[in-house]
This record gives C-alpha cells, structure tokens and sequence, in this order.
C-alpha cells in the first residue's frame, strides 16, 4: 500500500502553494485591467521614458502626416506620391491609436509641432521640383531610421503593457515605410 497520509500532505502543500502565490496574482491583475471597450490598459504608473515616448511618437508623426500631405501636391514623381498617400493613411491610424493610448493614462501630446520639426517642414515647403523630391526622400528616410530605432527601444525597455502593445504593433508598419524611404533617397540622392 501507499504512504499512510501521502495526499495530505499533497493538499497542504498546494494550498501553501496557492496562498503564497495569491499575493502575486492579485498584483498583476491589479496591473492589467479591461476598459468598458474590451481593451486591455495597464494601470502601472508611467516612466518618464514612457511619457517621452508618447510625445515624441506624437510629434513625428504629425510631421510626417504633413509632409507627406506636401509630397501629395508638390511631388511630381506618382511613386513618391504613392508612398505619400501611404504615409498619411497609416500615420493618421497609429496618431489615433496614440491619442486613445494617451487619454486613458491622462497625458496630454503636445497639440503643435516644435521648433525643429516646424522649420524642416518650412524647409520643405519652401522646395519645388527634384529639390523637394530629394528633401522630401531624406526627411522620410531619416525619420524612419529614427523611429524604428525608437519603437524598438521603446519594445524593450518599456514595462507599460498599452505602451509596449502600441509599440510592437506599430513598429511593422515604420520598417515597410523605413525600406520604401531608402529606396526614394537612393532614387533621389540629396
């Protein structure tokens, strides 16, 4: 026969198990919380590496929105147009998806652009022909080189779950438009 007291001592052991382990469960759903929409959010406080994410992803974007919306007018190239018309799509989706992000942790984005991002859409506005071509091609490859370097750091340094799931899922998106970029800057050398 088996050990007299065998699953006992089984039965005390995983409730020993199960009460030193509900502490940990109770704090990482408290963590992570559903939202009336379904949506997953995170209730861990914001690093100020999150809150710099948040608003220079903001801002990138909405110079990127800007200039493509220039490079659908000025550009005389249907390809660069294309992309452009890309840019604008899939930027406009990941600012809303952005501006969601950042109400439901209570951040405000910055509502204008800077100083920089301002003076290199002037910059831009100001060319005509190849000139904006080439600019244009170079301000987006930059740009892109810049956050998806950006989002990748984000995806691994972040412990904000909404902030890495923004990230993660964004970042597809900025590679595909990263390549395309490099393939105008190289047709159009600055």
């Amino acid at each position: 026969m088996g050990k007299p007291g065998y699953p006992a001592i089984m039965l005390v052991g995983l409730m020993t198990l199960a009460a030193l382990l509900a502490p940990s469960l109770v704090a990482a759903d408290d963590m992570v919380r559903k939202t009336d929409s379904g949506m997953t959010t995170s209730t861990q406080p914001m690093t100020e590496g999150d809150l710099t994410f948040m608003e220079k992803a903001a801002e990138d974007g909405r110079t990127e929105i800007a200039a493509a919306q220039l490079a659908e007018v000025k550009s005389s190239d249907p390809t660069i147009r294309q992309f452009a018309q890309r840019i604008v799509k899939d930027h406009t989706a990941a600012a809303q998806k952005l501006e969601k992000l950042a109400q439901g942790k209570g951040v405000t984005l910055p509502a204008s652009l800077d100083t920089a991002h301002q003076s290199e859409l002037d910059a831009l506005r100001s060319a005509n022909g190849k000139e904006f071509d080439a600019q244009y091609s170079k301000m987006v490859a930059d740009a892109h080189a810049g956050a998806v370097a950006l989002f990748n750091r984000t995806v691994k340094a972040t412990r904000d779950t909404d902030i890495k799931l923004f990230a993660s899922t964004t970042l597809p998106d900025l590679k595909a438009h990263r390549a395309l970029a490099d393939q105008l800057e190289q047709k159009y050398p600055s």
